[in-house]
């Protein structure tokens, strides 16, 4: 509604908007034990769904290749058709999505997902074992010493001994490297060092080449390798711990930051309602199976932030209540806080919520992890900063009132 007040500096009228009027009384901890009950119970089959379900996990934590590619819509090639021609090209357990959807753009758009399995340097070691075999002098002693990936076009191999370097060369030419295609072998620093670098024809390269041979396209405006992210398993599993610990260390932070900007009954509410936040948007990601990535991790720490500050001001507000209504029931207290921050956390949440779901709609699959994982995020932070945290610092302050009146009992007695 609309309401007109005074301005006392220049005594003229401003119109001002009030989506909730000023006054109302909502009882909200009225209704604390089902809520707080209700939120338990889907926070803890949050955590029992990312138990036994599990993520599917993004090339960030999984490791593999992501190429995003287009392909002329004269083609008229389909995301089966580019599946049985990336199989023909040695990749035969790829993953396809479409996506885009602008008709008005000459290409069909794809994201095509594999495993990186033919980068595994110990397979590749084990396949060079098998072609060096005639090299070995000794059968505890393997000829190779070392093998190791630079990227996916560079590789470098140490031997134990030496070997006639033509021998080694058509061994090496002889060796599989699954869809890596070898294209140059040499020594590669000092002489004594037994060291050799490998070179490969990069997977862009090899891939457009083969797709538009298998879908008879023309090389000159045919497959259009946009974009190829590469993550090995190992740097993968690295990534899988860094973000939990970025996820555990945020929460460290903001406990402490409540426990200075408040005080030891505030900080608990916070920290489980920012907890309930993050564990519902990840246990419907799980749910669902949409896949969980680096920027699936970045959008919840974001909602962590989010979180903090609408739960921060509902606490500021109650803080301030409670200084000016001395005497009255905290239950009240906190009810009358809420309302007087209700039109705002309606507002806000709402605003961001439609400029969410604007990036969700259109803003393409880089930004539809994060968008999605926002969404979910408002809807549980709104209603955990009203929910959670406000029932969970009603019982610490009675548990803290109490915990004093037990106190002067014992110092009195």
């Amino acid at each position: 509604m609309w309401k007109d007040s005074q301005s006392e500096s220049v005594g003229e009228k401003i119109s001002m908007f009030e989506l909730i009027p000023y006054g109302t009384k909502f009882h909200f901890m009225k209704y604390r034990y089902i809520l707080v009950t209700l939120s338990l119970v889907v926070t803890i089959a949050s955590f029992a769904i990312m138990a036994t379900k599990g993520f599917k996990f993004g090339v960030d934590f999984a490791g593999g290749v992501e190429i995003i590619l287009g392909i002329p819509k004269e083609s008229k090639v389909d995301a089966e058709r580019l599946r049985s021609a990336l199989a023909k090209a040695g990749i035969p357990d790829a993953s396809v999505q479409t996506f885009g959807g602008d008709q008005t753009r000459p290409l069909d758009e794809y994201i095509v997902h594999f495993p990186a399995n033919f980068s595994e340097e110990g397979l590749i070691e084990g396949n060079l074992a098998k072609s060096f075999k005639a090299f070995q002098k000794t059968p505890d002693q393997p000829v190779v010493s070392k093998f190791r990936f630079s990227g996916l076009e560079r590789a470098y191999l140490t031997l134990n001994h030496d070997v006639a370097f033509n021998d080694l060369k058509k061994a090496v030419e002889a060796t599989s490297f699954g869809i890596l295609e070898l294209t140059d072998f040499q020594p590669f620093g000092r002489d004594s060092s037994r060291e050799y670098q490998l070179s490969f024809k990069s997977i862009q390269t090899k891939l457009q080449t083969d797709l538009n041979k298998d879908l008879a396209t023309d090389a000159s405006k045919g497959v259009e390798i946009q974009k190829v992210d590469f993550v090995g398993a190992k740097v993968g599993a690295d990534l899988k711990v860094a973000a939990l610990l970025s996820i555990l260390i945020t929460t460290l932070l903001i406990f402490i930051y409540i426990f200075l900007r408040f005080d030891i009954v505030y900080a608990p509410g916070v920290v489980l309602s920012m907890i309930h936040d993050v564990s519902l948007t990840a246990g419907v990601f799980a749910w669902f199976g949409m896949e969980f990535d680096l920027t699936t991790v970045a959008a919840l720490l974001t909602l962590a932030g989010y979180s903090i500050n609408d739960t921060i001001i509902v606490y500021d507000r109650i803080r301030e209540v409670a200084g000016s209504m001395k005497g009255k029931a905290f239950s009240e207290i906190i009810d009358i806080a809420i309302n007087q921050t209700l039109g705002r956390t309606i507002i806000t949440s709402g605003t961001v919520f439609l400029a969410t779901l604007a990036l969700y709609l259109w803003g393409g699959p880089v930004i539809n992890g994060f968008a999605f994982a926002f969404l979910i995020g408002v809807i549980v932070g709104t209603y955990s900063s009203v929910f959670v945290a406000a029932p969970v610092i009603l019982w610490m302050e009675q548990w803290w009132k109490g915990r004093e009146v037990n106190r002067r009992k014992a110092a009195a007695a």
